[in-house]
């Protein structure tokens, strides 16, 4: 029997590109530069998923990548313990979660961190549960429960929500 490395690789085209979506936190913390240097037709290296583990289970409708799960993108780094991919009646990404330890990091400046993030295809968002906090240029965001729209520019903070921004 064929011993596989304890780390799968998996470059997929549907689900690298529903990862971008998941991942869509860059597009409201996209730093100016990034956007120059696609403008200057800098390749894009594309992403790469690394974990311990990697089943699909089409029957299911999900994929999942399980232990030490890292994403990295030239925009930005995953890091969780685990993320599911969660198909349609299309085999389409509908949604993806990532749980245990989750942390986005984008650039020196840029990050956030929560016990679970989810992004939802259909909807264009991304929501982080679990203790989430949101840090740019030494400013904080913290709540129960905070929903960014990529696409609409705008932010929605639940329960305890606090902000903490020091002005130059």
């Amino acid at each position: 029997m064929k011993k596989h490395s304890p780390e799968s690789r998996i470059k997929t085209a549907g689900i690298l590109a529903s990862l971008m979506a998941l991942l869509s936190l860059i597009v409201a913390l996209l730093p100016a530069e990034s956007l120059a240097q696609e403008s200057e037709g800098v390749k894009d290296e594309g992403t790469v998923i690394t974990s311990n583990r990697f089943r699909l289970d089409l029957s299911k409708k999900e994929g999942v990548f399980a232990g030490g799960v890292r994403v990295v993108d030239p925009d930005f780094e995953l890091t969780a313990e685990e993320l599911i991919a969660y198909f349609d009646e299309n085999n389409q990404v509908e949604r993806l979660v990532a749980r245990g330890k989750v942390e986005i990091q984008q650039g020196a400046e840029r990050s956030a961190t929560c016990r679970e993030a989810e992004y939802s295809v259909s909807e264009k968002s991304l929501k982080l549960n679990g203790d989430p906090v949101v840090t740019q240029d030494g400013n904080e965001i913290t709540g129960t429960v905070i929903k960014i729209y990529p696409d609409g520019d705008r932010m929605e903070v639940d329960g305890r929500s606090k902000v903490e921004f020091f002005l130059d």
